[in-house]
């Protein structure tokens, strides 16, 4: 038995700090588009063939903002000296690039790309689970992130979330 007393460590334990989001959010893009794929072929619904070439090249061009943006997100993420994963530390309220404008620009480019393709691949089945993607991403993962980043940054990230929206 040693004679030394320890002493409690200030804050979460490394290993414990970070929000616990119980899924990854590209996988849930990937299962809506996936999901909805499949259902394109059980119920084909074409809905959007009467856009013709302009739908093609609407969704082309928004999918193409959603990689965009998704690129300027990662490149502030890493110039930040941060982790993009959502299961690690964070060390910083990052309000720099798309942060600016949106709390979530990963989470919107990943919207914009599957609503792109929708159009683009003329699938309704996609706009719908796109929508579910997005429901599940807001309270399965923000949620979880945010009050993480509440409890660790406090006034910083209360301040942050007054001037900068959740979405855009």
């Amino acid at each position: 038995m040693s004679d030394e007393t320890e002493t409690p460590i200030e804050g979460p334990a490394p290993e414990r700090d970070h929000p616990h989001v119980p899924v990854h959010p590209p996988v849930v893009f990937l299962a809506a588009f996936l999901v909805a794929v499949v259902l394109e072929l059980i119920f084909p619904t074409r809905v959007f063939n009467a856009l013709g070439r302009f739908g093609d090249g609407v969704g082309m061009l928004v999918a193409a903002a959603g990689f965009l943006l998704g690129a300027w997100a990662l490149l502030a993420f890493r110039s930040g000296g941060e982790n993009p994963l959502p299961n690690t530390r964070t060390e910083t309220v990052l309000a720099s690039g798309p942060y600016r404008f949106s709390r979530n620009p990963m989470y919107v480019a990943m919207a914009l790309v599957s609503f792109g393709m929708a159009f683009a691949f003329s699938n309704a089945w996609l706009l719908a689970t796109t929508v579910v993607a997005l429901i599940v991403i807001r309270f399965a993962v923000i949620a979880r992130e945010e009050k993480y980043l509440q409890a660790k940054f406090g006034g910083a990230y209360t301040e942050y979330k007054r001037k900068v929206r959740r979405w855009v």
